[in-house]
């Protein structure tokens, strides 16, 4: 069978030839070929062959079990049938490589009338399922569990959506699968990494709720139902979602706490953003959403102990759905109650707590990662400092945020970047990834400014592209440093000769470690440069560092003291050290 390009070769004196391709596959490189071709006359017909099937074989394990989902269920593999050319009935005329396109078909019929369909990418001609990717193709068809069932499988191969495809054989299996409960949905990265979040349905009837908390502002994502199905965002209709891969679902501008709805009857999907909890009642006070965890906490010191009962609400909750899209101006301003029972309430809702001890720091803790049994509220002995969650966008003229990592609750955070392109728009270090909440980098170099930005952007003399920099924050002094990065490291200390990172700080060459003492330093202590055991710092008795040369001098018992904990901090410019508790 010849499927025809079907266009008239005209001649003029520049011999120019247009050709009409009904297909989506011939791109402008085969109109630019075929621009080229010489035909015998005027008229010629241009045709190509119809795509040769591919031929599939494979074998299915039958009965999948739900209590080893990982178990390899059914393998295929099939001819390659898209890496050559297609002929066509002039030399001259050259269709593209990879011309052909296979999809993977899963039916529960003989004759294909409904099918599950995965698309192969090119070069691909073999597969894998595991129990769990298996059952899933069989809950798309319908199939009923723990009752055996037919499947047909088969690979369409075609060169255009609006041609005919061919077929493979088709393959003939027993599968017996298990029962999904769709009672998550689960959000998926914009990478396509599972995060481990979810949004639950108790009733498994489509619609997801519950808390969500964003680490960046436009934060984006996938949801991926316990079937596999995924839901994307329909093209310029936020919080309106469709199977059809396209958009990702995108929350407002503000990071932080949210709490999300996704329907898949509707196909529509609200966020409640909560900037804030205040509590009142017995205890009063101001709620810090925890940087790095799901959690709201408080920190007060209770006069008398027993049973306190309070009020915790947000009189300015934003609602996001399909009539305000993302747009912050067109959200609706709600004023809620955290909810023992249903965790989201409308109308004033109390909480009762017990305070076991009076006149010392407790700290009140909501909760909210586990969306099936909803929020837990607790009292935790002691005071709980938190710090923001810092990251940095604007290097390489990138604004995907950089995480960087907090030293031990110090306000000093460090990270590290490529450099690959110029900072065109600056730098800014994001507080809990809110694009209003920041701190600029100072063209001085090294000040850290707090809410502007003054286009800190390192120029092409300390820029070198591939070159791998240290980015380091200290909000206690309001510095930053952007160097070279040189890892060093530590062994030696309690006899443990374990090749230990330490951490760069804001000063030119410095770096910190926190060390638990267990035991004491016979053979001394080393400081590694890149990890190499030939180039390093010893230490001297006296507080010097000695580069390639070591001396003993690690603390003894008078200052290290096994159940201790000490800061060690090393300076590589003035060749000094030191240890003591932080």
């Amino acid at each position: 069978m010849n499927i025809s390009l079907s266009k008239y070769i005209a001649k003029d004196q520049r011999r120019k030839a247009f050709f009409t391709l009904h297909s989506s596959l011939f791109t402008s490189l085969l109109i630019l070929s075929a621009m080229t071709a010489s035909c015998t006359k005027d008229g010629d017909i241009v045709t190509a062959q119809q795509p040769s099937a591919a031929v599939i074989d494979g074998s299915c394990l039958g009965t999948l079990d739900e209590h080893n989902t990982n178990a390899l269920a059914m393998t295929l593999h099939w001819t390659d049938n898209t890496a050559g050319r297609l002929e066509t009935n002039y030399s001259d005329v050259l269709l593209p490589l990879n011309a052909c396109k296979n999809k993977l078909q899963v039916s529960d019929s003989e004759n294909f009338a409904s099918y599950d369909e995965t698309v192969v990418n090119d070069g691909v001609s073999q597969m894998q399922f595991t129990a769990r990717l298996l059952n899933e193709i069989t809950a798309r068809l319908q199939l009923t569990p723990y009752e055996q069932h037919d499947i047909y499988v088969r690979m369409a191969t075609s060169t255009g959506d609006n041609i005919e495809p061919v077929y493979s054989n088709t393959l003939h299996f027993n599968v017996t699968p298990y029962k999904i409960y769709l009672n998550q949905a689960h959000v998926i990265d914009a990478n396509g990494n599972d995060t481990g979040l979810f949004l639950y349905s108790p009733d498994e009837d489509g619609h997801y709720e519950g808390f969500h908390k964003t680490p960046s502002g436009w934060y984006n994502m996938f949801l991926r139902e316990n079937d596999g199905t995924l839901w994307y965002t329909e093209p310029n209709k936020a919080f309106e979602v469709t199977k059809t891969p396209d958009w990702k679902l995108w929350y407002p501008e503000f990071a932080g706490c949210y709490y999300t709805t996704f329907d898949t009857q509707s196909k529509q999907w609200t966020a409640l953003y909560i900037p804030s909890l205040t509590v009142s009642g017995d205890i009063s006070g101001d709620m810090k959403l925890d940087p790095l965890e799901a959690k709201w906490t408080m920190t007060f010191t209770p006069e008398t102990a027993g049973q306190k009962t309070i009020t915790i609400s947000c009189p300015e909750a934003k609602f996001f759905d399909k009539s305000s899209r993302d747009a912050t101006d067109k959200a609706q301003t709600k004023s809620i109650y955290m909810n023992p029972d249903q965790g989201i309430s409308y109308e004033s809702a109390q909480v009762s707590l017990n305070v076991e001890q009076a006149g010392t720091p407790q700290t009140l803790v909501i909760d909210f990662s586990d969306n099936v049994n909803g929020l837990s509220y607790t009292i935790e002995e002691g005071g709980q400092e938190t710090h923001d969650l810092l990251s940095a966008a604007g290097f390489n003229n990138q604004w995907d945020p950089i995480d960087l990592i907090e030293i031990e609750n110090t306000g000093i955070y460090y990270g590290e970047v490529t450099a690959s392109a110029e900072c065109k728009w600056g730098v800014q270090i994001l507080k809990n990834g809110s694009w209003d909440s920041y701190y600029g980098l100072s063209a001085d170099g090294h000040t850290l400014l707090d809410g502007s930005k003054d286009n800190g952007t390192p120029s092409a003399s300390v820029w070198q592209k591939g070159q791998t920099y240290y980015i380091v924050i200290d909000v206690n002094k309001m510095e930053y440093l952007l160097t070279p990065k040189v890892e060093i490291s530590y062994a030696g200390f309690n006899d443990d000769w374990t090749v230990t990172p330490m951490h760069p700080t804001a000063t030119q060459g410095t770096y910190v470690a926190y060390v638990n003492a267990t035991a004491e330093n016979k053979w001394g202590v080393q400081f590694l440069v890149n990890g190499s055991w030939s180039e390093y710092y010893g230490t001297q008795p006296d507080g010097v560092l000695t580069s390639g040369w070591k001396a003993g001098g690690t603390p003894d018992a008078t200052i290290w003291q096994p159940g201790s904990r000490y800061k060690v901090t090393i300076d590589t410019v003035n060749l000094t050290y030191s240890i003591e508790k932080p």
